[in-house]
């Protein structure tokens, strides 16, 4: 296993909450400029619940789903695909209830999904999961220092 990745469970914590902040904020910035409600007082009060959840989605659920099926089919170096794909399917429900109690129906939560979808990969790829690796081995760097 690759060095700069979670190696036990509390580097797991750290890198996926890390990572979850950065696609969360940037989730929601996103799909609320464009949906034209992108202000401080939205985005500050649907960021806990939907950052806890998304976490919690994330590390419950999708993770050991998205890992059944990458070691099923041998598809490790396709897992940011299916991970984002499954994170987008459940959160693109998920995120406008919580925020405002809306079900979307299946033409605009289809429409929603395939853009979420898009927006999470890039956004994932090229900023996400760069921050969580940059926070974990800061993490690491300051523990190695303290002698911990």
């Amino acid at each position: 296993m690759n060095s700069r990745y979670p190696q036990n469970l509390k580097e797991s914590i750290i890198f996926g909450m890390s990572n979850c902040i950065v696609m969360v904020c940037g989730m929601m910035a996103v799909n609320m400029f464009f949906a034209g409600v992108l202000t401080p007082l939205n985005f500050i009060s649907g960021l806990g619940p939907i950052f806890l959840t998304a976490f919690f989605v994330s590390e419950l659920i999708v993770g050991p789903i998205v890992h059944a099926i990458t070691k099923k089919f041998n598809a490790y170096r396709y897992i940011s695909f299916i991970r984002v794909a499954f994170m987008a399917a459940i959160m693109t429900f998920l995120a406008p209830l919580l925020q405002t109690g809306h079900i979307m129906n299946f033409g605009h939560y289809l429409t929603a999904f395939i853009f979420n979808y898009i927006v999470a990969f890039f956004l994932q790829v090229l900023v996400a999961m760069r921050f969580a690796i940059f926070v974990l081995a800061r993490i690491r760097a300051l523990k190695n220092v303290s002698g911990n």
